[in-house]
């Protein structure tokens, strides 16, 4: 299975343009070569937007009974319901956000759906198209959990390499659409309406309702009914077992006479070990 922020009916003038798909996602994203199947990724930010209906309810579901956990292959990100780590998740509203990402090839694509999304559109972008994915962030659903060794999964957990750690809610639309008809977020949304260019998509996926998504405030505190679907996910590594890293310095008479471990300890945090990028 393959995975991964003010509301598209806001006037031209104040839309914000539309994003390359290699910003989408920033620094932490997949890369967009080749998938490594050896190597396990720190962080990283997928979008559903190419995930079954089923898919995105069975997370859903996993988020509401505990802090979910998934496997990250080179096929993407399979949810793994009968597993979990102790905790929850609380929402919080966010100054609303409407975003058009245009992907263009595989590399794109993979940068933002890693898995088998690219291999899916990608006899679709060699036909002057691209995948247009328009989306409206008003929230995030997010745990206090920040690092998991193994040892604390609980349930039938095989192939467990990460947890969910947030989601950005609200709602989004993706389509395969005609190179360069798509300028602004509120156009593609237009699509299957009067003011839509019906003909020119194909490959939709969908969920929540942007016209809810209007009624959002940044004061919420549980999602508004129609506007708190999953659209980019947060993944943080499940490790085998964390290390204790001690920060030492260096006091102002150090240098003249010994003090242990050549310091004084000043922190303790917790850290995962490293892992393949």
């Amino acid at each position: 299975m393959s995975p991964l922020a003010a509301c598209a009916g806001a006037g031209a003038a104040s839309r914000p343009a539309d994003i390359s798909a290699s910003h989408a996602t920033g620094e932490s994203a997949a890369p967009a070569g080749a998938c490594n199947p050896a190597a396990k990724p720190n962080q990283v930010t997928p979008f559903v937007a190419d995930w079954t209906d089923g898919e995105r309810s069975s997370l859903e579901s996993a988020m509401k009974k505990g802090v979910a956990v998934v496997s990250w292959t080179c096929e993407g990100v399979k949810v793994l319901p009968a597993c979990r780590v102790k905790g929850d998740y609380a929402y919080s509203g966010v100054s609303p956000k409407s975003r058009l990402v245009k992907m263009h090839d595989a590399g794109e694509i993979r940068a933002n759906m890693p898995g088998t999304a690219a291999a899916k559109f990608e006899a679709e972008m060699k036909q002057n198209r691209e995948l247009a994915l328009a989306f409206n962030i008003v929230g995030t659903k997010a745990t206090s959990v920040t690092g998991a060794e193994r040892s604390s999964l609980e349930g039938s957990c095989e192939g467990a390499t990460h947890f969910v750690y947030s989601s950005e809610m609200g709602a989004f639309k993706m389509a395969s659409v005609a190179a360069g008809s798509v300028k602004a977020a509120a156009q593609l949304w237009g699509y299957g309406t009067a003011g839509g260019a019906e003909g020119d998509r194909s490959s939709e996926s969908q969920d929540g309702d942007v016209e809810a998504c209007k009624e959002a405030s940044s004061s919420d505190e549980k999602p508004r009914n129609g506007c708190e679907a999953l659209v980019r996910l947060t993944l943080l590594p499940i490790v085998d077992k964390a290390e204790v890293v001690v920060k030492v310095t260096k006091g102002k008479d150090d240098d003249k006479k010994p003090t242990p471990r050549g310091g004084r300890r000043q922190a303790v945090q917790w850290r995962p070990p490293e892992t393949a990028q």
